[in-house]
């Protein structure tokens, strides 16, 4: 029985790839490049695993045509990706869905999502409405858009972390998040006036730090901590270049 449902796996899939071949390989009218000279949009392809969805600037999407982008005024990046009902929204994809996406479609689903470059900026302002310390922010907005929708994700709360330690220990009076371009890395920043400590005597005891950490690891970044007692507290987390590229 586990040879014949491999087999049959192995098939569906086949079947799968030779229907989406068929489907890519006639031409498409009226799809031709801009002529040169004219206006360059930025476009960005996700890859969620077995579906792909296309990010785009929202000042660049006429809603005339794409109504949908006004259900997120306050997004400065929308994503949008459809496909077949049953097959995309799937706990779990499998070649039978995926030949019956081809074949027997139960339908379509159009997925949109809104992203703000601006979240950044709202973090720092929930936090220096309700906090003593406040932050300033320093936000190069070609960092912003190198920036994957995965990437701004993870990069969101791990600057809340950084931000919320700073209140608890540093007994700072200015704080700085920034984000800025540096030496082909996109550079998140977090930095304060306080106390500062030896980060020798505390490695394995910081929850917050280890939990920075872990997110610069899983985006492929490089974390840094530098403080010295009474010269104050910088949290670094640098994207290479080379991880952006192979993340877009």
């Amino acid at each position: 029985m586990p040879d014949e449902v491999g087999s049959t796996t192995r098939v569906a899939g086949l079947l799968a790839a030779a229907a989406l071949a068929a489907g890519c390989a006639a031409p498409v009218a009226g799809r031709e490049p801009a002529p040169s000279g004219g206006p360059a949009l930025s476009v960005r392809v996700v890859d969620h695993g077995w579906h792909t969805a296309i990010v785009v600037r929202r000042e660049d999407v006429d809603p005339t045509i794409w109504p949908e982008v006004r259900d997120f005024p306050d997004a400065a990046l929308v994503e949008v990706a459809w496909g077949d009902r049953d097959f995309y929204m799937a706990e779990k994809a499998t070649g039978w869905l995926a030949v019956k996406a081809a074949l027997f479609t139960s339908g379509s689903v159009l997925h949109v999502a809104g992203f703000a470059e601006s979240a950044l900026a709202s973090l720092v302002s929930k936090i220096n409405s309700s906090q003593q310390l406040n932050f300033r922010l320093q936000m190069d907005p070609a960092a912003a858009d190198r920036l994957t929708p995965e990437q701004a994700t993870h990069l969101v709360p791990f600057a809340q972390e950084a931000m919320s330690n700073s209140l608890r220990h540093s007994k700072a009076h200015v704080g700085t998040l920034s984000l800025q371009l540096q030496d082909g890395n996109v550079r998140l920043t977090v930095e304060d006036d306080g106390v500062g400590f030896d980060p020798s005597t505390i490695q394995g005891q910081g929850h917050g730090l280890n939990n920075m950490e872990k997110r610069a690891r899983k985006l492929g970044g490089r974390f840094q901590v530098m403080s010295e007692p009474g010269r104050g507290t910088r949290i670094v987390c640098d994207l290479p270049q080379e991880r952006i590229d192979a993340t877009s």
